[in-house]
């Protein structure tokens, strides 16, 4: 360690560059702050805001060639030290379902694996594309990010909840998220939607904000415990079967869903 410690700051530099933002972050509690800082900093500022990222296959390739995209496009994601990360890797890239998502950024990251393309485009568009939507911490000074989560029972119901600097609500009763709701200024996107949302009133059906529902449908999802630290296995006679990010809220005083932050 003391070795470590006593390296010039041009090969801690050159070493720094080589690391993932996960471990420079986990690096900072042990050594070469100062420099671990000035690389993180400087990442930081170049992934300001909502970051797209967008690998198609080629229309004819080999098993070698698809390994190479994919380890790239990884690569690429480890750069990032975003608060929220959408994610769509189609088998083709992954057939042995090995990516953990929960190891890529992080680990106050909330990362979503969805089931379909992220992003849009022409019908033509390759469906066979590693594609991620990242939204850095913060994304803007006057704009918040704030997220669902869906609890899915073993009875077949499901609960929506909205979750905020961890403030938990019911998005049937919430008094915050129907505020936020009811306002012009956010953007609203829900992947799933489920039969409660249909037929019972909640923030989103009063909703006069922008919003998108049944975008995607979610594969899995990691949640950081300072996020989310998770419910009880039971909640009286129903017990709880899975929970994951099902949407998020964008919301802020001065934020419109035309400006530049989403064009």
């Amino acid at each position: 360690m003391t070795s470590l410690i006593n390296l010039c700051s041009e090969v801690q530099e050159h070493i720094c560059r080589l690391l993932s933002t996960r471990d420079l972050v986990s690096l900072t509690s042990v050594c070469w702050q100062e420099e671990v800082m000035r690389i993180l900093n400087r990442r930081e500022r170049k992934t300001r805001g909502i970051i797209t990222i967008n690998r198609p296959a080629p229309r004819i390739t080999t098993r070698q060639e698809l390994d190479q995209i994919f380890h790239s496009f990884i690569s690429e994601l480890c750069q990032h030290n975003p608060q929220l990360a959408m994610l769509y890797v189609p088998r083709e890239f992954d057939e042995r379902r090995s990516l953990d998502i929960s190891k890529i950024f992080p680990v106050n990251t909330t990362v979503v694996k969805l089931q379909s393309l992220v992003l849009g485009g022409p019908a033509s568009l390759n469906d066979v594309s590693l594609q991620a939507v990242l939204f850095s911490k913060p994304l803007r000074e006057d704009v918040k990010l704030s997220l669902f989560i869906l609890k899915e029972y073993d009875n077949g119901s499901f609960k929506q909840l909205h979750i905020d600097n961890g403030t938990l609500e019911d998005v049937e009763n919430g008094e915050q998220i129907n505020n936020v709701m009811t306002k012009d200024s956010a953007l609203n996107v829900v992947f799933e939607v489920t039969n409660e949302m249909k037929t019972s009133p909640s923030a989103f059906s009063r909703s006069k904000v922008s919003s998108v529902y049944g975008t995607n449908f979610v594969i899995c999802s990691s949640i950081p415990k300072n996020v989310f630290s998770g419910s009880k296995k039971f909640e009286g006679l129903r017990k709880v079967k899975k929970e994951f990010i099902n949407g998020f809220l964008i919301s802020g005083s001065r934020f419109w869903n035309q400006s530049l932050l989403l064009d």
